[in-house]
Parts: structure tokens; sequence; C-alpha cells
């Protein structure tokens, strides 16, 4: 017993000697520092982990909400009654109040870039037409001038929808919307000469062209009358990735905006080829480009962080020029 006594006192002399205790001191620098170091590279890696997870539970929370908008929104509007065709209205009922909240959500988050007001709600004059070459090259710089701080116009475009000898009709229509309200309605069924300024900006990938099934806008614009139309984006990607189901652009009006287009079929067919269009007709050629970009600037704070220039372009690029694809048909 003495003996195993005396072994054990020697084994913890040797163990606690000098150069074991200083060997020992340099093991835990090495393991300490070899973990700051990992700390270290792996830091930001774990705040972005955090970030994206915060961001994603926030998209939930939206969608979320946005779902159970969607699912209240036709009692809602039966509730609220008829939205006058000029009239744009902000219920106290459950479906108006959360419309209400989220755009004034959406001007507060947009900072330099708040709404201020519904494009829609100025409408209060019958638009006037762009007609002479003069007229579309004012009109146009107008609208080039407000995408240099927003890079997002709202596009669209009529036709007679009957048939001609078994052949579509040319569009008749195209109307074009800055985010400040600047307007180019143009009937090119009128116009012979198509100048450098349109045809520029409709070619500018830099410029986000915004609406629903605008690639198929593009595609008739370039078959009949070789206009280029770049960067087209259908704005229910967006709104579905908000949250809302991706409906038409009248319902989406009508869910997002609280605003009733009064697209109805007799509208839906009317002539547009003659030469006076009606009231009815100029006043939704009008509306539905402002609705357009309306519901692009009241969606997008939440489908991004910033709302400027460059992450506008960066989160529209991923649909560019694609034609509307379901969320369930995607992956």
């Amino acid at each position: 017993m003495e003996s195993f006594t005396n072994f054990l006192r020697s084994f913890s002399q040797s163990f606690d000697s000098p150069q074991n205790q200083q060997q020992i001191t340099e093991e835990r620098r090495e393991s300490s520092l070899s973990e700051s170091g990992y700390d270290s590279q792996n830091s930001s890696r774990r705040s972005s982990d955090t970030n994206q997870a915060e961001k994603a539970q926030r998209m939930r929370k939206i969608r979320n909400q946005a779902r159970e908008d969607d699912d209240e929104g036709d009692e809602a509007f039966s509730r609220r009654g008829r939205v006058g065709n000029h009239a744009h209205s902000f219920s106290s009922s459950s479906g108006g109040s959360s419309v209400a909240i989220g755009v004034g959500l959406a001007a507060f988050a947009l900072g330099s870039y708040a709404i201020g007001k519904i494009l829609f709600s100025s409408s209060t004059q019958t638009p006037k037409f762009s007609t002479t070459t003069k007229e579309i090259i004012e009109a146009i710089k107008k609208i080039e001038e407000d995408t240099k701080e927003y890079p997002v116009i709202g596009l669209d475009c009529q036709w007679n929808l009957t048939m001609t000898e078994g052949r579509r009709n040319k569009i008749a229509l195209l109307q074009l919307c800055s985010s400040e309200g600047n307007l180019a309605i143009i009937p090119m069924n009128k116009i012979h000469t198509y100048p450098d300024e349109l045809k520029n900006l409709l070619r500018n990938t830099r410029i986000i062209k915004a609406g629903v099934e605008t690639i198929k806008d593009a595609k008739y614009l370039l078959e009949d009358y070789g206009l280029v139309v770049s960067s087209t984006y259908d704005i229910r990607y967006l709104a579905e990735d908000c949250g809302h189901q991706p409906l038409g652009l009248e319902k989406l009006a009508e869910r997002i905006l609280d605003i009733e287009l009064g697209r109805d079929w007799e509208l839906i067919a009317s002539d547009w080829d003659k030469d006076n269009l009606d009231d009815n007709q100029k006043s939704y050629a009008e509306k539905s480009v402002k609705v357009s970009i309306d519901i692009f600037k009241t969606l997008i704070p939440y489908a991004i962080s910033r709302v400027n220039r460059n992450e506008i372009l960066n989160y529209c690029y991923e649909h560019v020029d694609r034609p509307f694809v379901y969320y369930s048909q995607r992956y």
C-alpha cells in the first residue's frame, strides 16, 4: 500500500512539473485560438442565418394574414357593396381595414418611395391620349425621368377580342404609367411612326414593365408593330410571393387596393379600334395601367428588405420575360 502511495505521489509531481504545465498551457491557448477563429469565421454566417430566419418568419405571418384576408375578401366586399367606377373607398369592415393598414404599412416601408396616395385616386379627368409624335415623346420623357428613381412602370394593352377572318386583331391601345402617375396612352392603330424614345423605353432591360400577362402584350406588340419589349414582369408572381392568390387584375385590385375596375363584359367586348373611344373605355384604359403599378408598389415592401432600385431589379429578374406559372407547378 505504501509503495502504491509513493507511486501516486511521484506521478503527481511529474504531472505538475513546470515543463508539463507549460505544455498544457500552450495546448489550451491553441485550443482557445482555434475556437475563437471558428467563431470569427462563422459569426457572419450565424448572423445571416438569423436574419434569414427572421425574414422567413415575417413572410409566413404576412402570407397567413393575406390568406385570411383573401378568404374573407368576397364576404367583405359584399358587405361594403359595390364601389363606384371612379371611387376609391377604404371601408371600416374587416377586409377594408386590413387593406387600408396594408397600404399604410407599405407607404411607411417605402421610405423615399412612399406611395403617398394611390395613383388610381387621382383619376378625376378623362385621360389625355398621345396621338402625335410630339405628344408621345413628351409623355415618354416624363415616364423615363421617373424610372431613374423607381425602375418599374405599368404596362397594359387593349385590342378587339373578336376575330377577323380567323385571326387576332392588332393591338389598338398601349398604356404606360410611371410610379409617379405619368401616363402615355397611345392609340397604336392610329400611329404610323414610333419615336425612338418609345422604342428605347420598351426595350430597356433596366426598366420593369409590370402588369398581368405582360409577356403576351410584349409578344403582340412585336408581332403587330415590330416593337421589342424587354423585362416584362407578371405581378401575380409578387402577389403569390406575398401570400395572395394569383388572380386576374380586377380581383387583385379588389383584394389588395380595395378598388373596383368596373370591367364588365360589355367593356371587354367593346370596339377599341374606333376613332372616338367612349368615356368608359378611356377611363378603363387609365385605371387598368395605374392599378398595375399601384399593386406592385403596395406589395414590394413585403417581398424585399430595402426598397431601392437595385433591390427591385434583383427581385424581379428571376421572373422577367416569363409567363406566369403557379408556385405549385414551379417546384
